[in-house]
């Protein structure tokens, strides 16, 4: 059986800020799952949790498709608590 989930914030016991960031190559192209990386992290802010793509470059996005997903460079690991998927 298939159970959608609202909101994650039932299921975690600290309640502090978390932060998903997810490893994303930064080559501009239709390559890999790319897009739908930067899906996931969308989904994720729909649930509520704080999600981003990071880019090993500064300022990159993809844009060969339309998006306003939140995108970061890694130096932003520092300074939080993070989770990292790697693809």
């Amino acid at each position: 059986m298939l159970v959608r989930v609202q909101s994650w914030a039932p299921f975690v016991d600290d309640m502090s800020p978390k932060n998903i960031w997810i490893l994303c190559p930064s080559s501009n192209g239709p390559i890999g799952g790319t897009k739908i990386l930067y899906r996931h992290v969308d989904a994720l802010n729909s649930l509520g949790l704080k999600a981003s793509i990071v880019h090993a470059k500064k300022r990159f996005r993809l844009d060969w498709f339309a998006n306003d997903t939140s995108a970061r460079h890694p130096q932003s690991y520092f300074q939080s608590k993070h989770l990292l998927h790697l693809q």
